[in-house]
């Protein structure tokens, strides 16, 4: 199962985290897998290549980390279209995507 956790300061999202697989099928052809990383990735992308807003990112093995050093309209946006995302994704292919948040 493919874990996403939101990092919120009230309602604004301030950093994810994104770890697993979703085990829909195998590596290479899950296509859940696919659409989340294309998701994490633009997300990603429009904050760090489009915007001047500071970040920290890690970009593991199967994991990838996001933390915004800065409130931002454009970036907390950026972070809560992934979650929408993320959760129109789980809730079209059941038991692959957890989502959580959690008050920092």
């Amino acid at each position: 199962m493919t874990t996403a956790v939101f990092s919120m300061r009230g309602n604004e999202p301030c950093g994810v985290y994104v770890q697993g697989h979703s085990g829909y099928a195998a590596l290479g052809e899950d296509i859940v897998c696919s659409a989340v990383t294309s998701a994490v990735m633009t997300t990603l992308n429009g904050i760090t290549e489009c915007t001047d807003i500071r970040c920290e990112v890690e970009v593991l093995e199967n994991e990838i980390i996001l933390n915004l050093a800065e409130r931002k309209d454009i970036a907390e946006a950026f972070l809560m279209a992934l979650k929408i995302q993320l959760e129109y994704i789980r809730d079209e292919y059941d038991g692959t995507i957890k989502i959580t948040v959690t008050e920092v």
